[in-house]
């Protein structure tokens, strides 16, 4: 007999406002630790980009330009670091409008979020979250009615009497339930001007690998933001996860994701939260675990190497169209889905792995069918590269989709009849619906 194990999200139900409130701990947080070593290590980072280095990694700075001795504090290295990716993250609030015979009420959901940009000047920030953790398809208008963040220091999201305490509001700029991510905004917020949180930075590589020490940051059970350390567990799978409430229990709701998976304890809440490697790197966005009583800490995280396009794919695509959706939100979802299926290949239909070779199964915009793909080269309308990605794993191709633009081109070098050779296309995103 086979055993059904469950993957279920991370959003964790925190209060009713009809009905009361329940306390919760972590309204008490401290702040955050002086981190000025990291504005020397960003200035060191921007030098490296201009002199066309690559950048490096925290650990490797304080080596090669602090002489710094790991021998006897790398403790103190790691904790250094740690506390640094916490002023990255923040608890989120959801309210959602429930329509009911007699009563409207409004429910809470709590979740994580990563800063992945931020204008000091202006105190404005973009926060990567969960697509589960602002969209609920029970709910009057199927997205969050109210957002909220909080930051280190300032993450709790009830006061001592059990009452929602308001946060930092956030407008929703993008939502993917293909990809389970959506994009918040914070605009002109004072705590962001005057506080040493900073954006987290995404890992670059392609690939992670299994047996990697990362660590997790979130907002369990809406306690207030905390860490927990582990490994990674499997560096890719495929998951299904059934985002819908309407029907939890109908399978032809789930969508399947490519996620890391870790055995960093995460609980409902750390939905959103940042998965980071030791280098406090952001390598994943936390977004469920599976659930059985002969299973512990199988955590998944989605892959940063798609979120990390997919956050400007949404920005980009709300800043030149303002247009919303009749769920009141920006219109970042569509090319979110429509760019990457438009390759124009399928997962299913287009193409094959076989042997960690990516083959064409069709032919396509010059492709031809048994052309093996062995590098992809996307280029802006400037002429400068925004991509340049060799092809080992189908999810190569379709992460490095994600920053296709309206009339970028997109030029792949594929092996043909045993010689390589290079299709350019040129796609137009003009007419997405």
């Amino acid at each position: 007999m086979k055993k059904k194990i469950f993957i279920v999200v991370l959003a964790a139900l925190l209060v009713c406002a009809c009905c009361g409130c329940r306390p919760v701990n972590g309204i008490d947080g401290r702040d955050g630790q002086d981190l000025s070593i990291y504005e020397v290590y960003e200035a060191a980072n921007r030098a490296r980009t201009e002199q066309g280095l690559e950048q490096i990694s925290f650990l490797d700075f304080l080596h090669e330009y602090l002489n710094y001795d790991f021998t006897y504090s790398e403790e103190k290295a790691e904790r250094e670091i740690i506390n640094r990716s916490v002023m990255s993250c923040t608890a989120v609030l959801s309210g959602f409008m429930y329509k009911g015979v007699h009563i409207d009420r409004m429910v809470y959901y709590a979740g994580s979020g990563v800063i992945v940009d931020i204008d000091k000047t202006a105190g404005d920030a973009y926060i990567v979250t969960n697509c589960h953790v602002v969209y609920d398809d029970g709910s009057a208008n199927m997205y969050a009615d109210v957002v909220y963040v909080y930051l280190y220091g300032n993450d709790g999201v009830q006061d001592k009497d059990g009452q929602i305490t308001e946060g930092i509001k956030a407008e929703i700029v993008g939502a993917s339930l293909t990809y389970d991510l959506a994009l918040l905004k914070v605009s002109g917020c004072d705590e962001f001007k005057s506080g040493e949180f900073t954006a987290a930075s995404f890992a670059e590589e392609e690939e992670v690998f299994a047996g990697s020490e990362v660590f997790t940051i979130g907002n369990p059970e809406g306690t207030g933001i905390s860490v927990t350390k582990g490994i990674i567990s499997r560096e890719s799978e495929i998951i299904s996860v059934n985002l819908s409430t309407v029907h939890a229990d109908d399978d032809r709701y789930a969508t399947e994701f490519r996620v890391i998976r870790t055995d960093t304890a995460v609980n409902g809440g750390n939905s959103g939260g940042g998965l980071f490697d030791s280098s406090g790197m952001l390598v994943g966005i936390v977004n469920s675990k599976a659930v059985s009583e002969e299973i512990e800490n199988m955590g998944y995280a989605l892959a940063g190497s798609y979120a990390r396009r997919l956050w400007l794919l949404m920005r980009d695509g709300c800043s030149s169209n303002d247009k919303l959706t009749r769920y009141g939100v920006h219109r970042a979802a569509a090319p979110a889905y429509d760019y990457t299926s438009s390759a124009y290949f399928d997962n299913e239909k287009n193409l094959a792995v076989i042997r960690d070779k990516v083959y064409a199964t069709s032919s396509s915009d010059g492709i031809m069918q048994g052309d093996i793909f062995r590098r992809i080269k996307i280029v802006d309308t400037e002429g400068r590269t925004v991509e340049d990605v060799e092809i080992t794993r189908y999810f190569n191709l379709e992460d490095a989709l994600l920053s296709a633009r309206d009339n970028y081109k997109i030029i792949y070098t594929v092996e043909r009849e045993g010689e390589e050779r290079t299709v350019e296309t040129k796609p137009s995103f003009t007419n997405i619906p």
